[in-house]
């Protein structure tokens, strides 16, 4: 009965040990994404946020948007970061960390509208150690006036290279959809 016992208790601490002795390593935590739209036109910047204070996903989002011309060219740079108690003091900036793990992460930028006509052209300019796709800055082309649903979604440890977010699988650290409007 003791060594029956003692087995169950060396297979429960065995099952029970830590991830990282399995080589397992738990991605950064996120709430903050920043969009810097710069125009191509005149270099002039528009600043889009998105912060998650429970870490929940849309339940209580604090967002702002922003006024883009039609028929206008943009870099858009993002800038990932976790604040836990959004007091600026304990805001951990977390772009260093996806550059410095390249291959280990990857942004998506999908648009949500039904025709997507808004935006004619949205392309990742930026890659990883590997030369495959990392998402951390991008080009877009508007098109006509109207409001735009632009979904961001941080990836950890996806596949790559792949050809869009439905095949890089891998863990979502941070989703959230971020709108903003193409005014003529």
């Amino acid at each position: 009965m003791r060594i029956g016992f003692l087995v169950v208790c060396c297979l429960i601490s065995v099952s029970c040990s830590d991830l990282d002795d399995l080589g397992y390593v738990e991605p950064e935590k996120y709430n903050i994404v920043e969009l810097t739209f710069i125009a191509k036109e005149d270099n002039e910047e528009f600043f889009l946020s998105y912060t998650d204070p429970d870490l929940e996903g849309p339940l209580n989002p604090q967002t702002n948007t922003v006024q883009l011309k039609n028929n206008s060219d943009y870099t858009i740079r993002l800038n990932f970061a976790y604040d836990f108690i959004l007091d600026e003091e304990e805001r951990v900036d977390r772009n260093d960390t996806i550059l410095s793990n390249s291959k280990d992460y990857q942004v998506f930028l999908i648009l949500e509208n039904e025709n997507n006509s808004f935006v004619s052209t949205l392309d990742a300019i930026d890659t990883d150690d590997n030369q495959n796709t990392l998402g951390l800055e991008w080009e877009m082309n508007t098109a006509i006036t109207g409001f735009v649903d632009m979904r961001v979604v941080l990836v950890y440890d996806p596949i790559k290279p792949n050809s869009n977010f439905n095949s890089a699988e891998g863990l979502i650290v941070f989703d959230a959809t971020v709108n903003f409007i193409i005014q003529g």
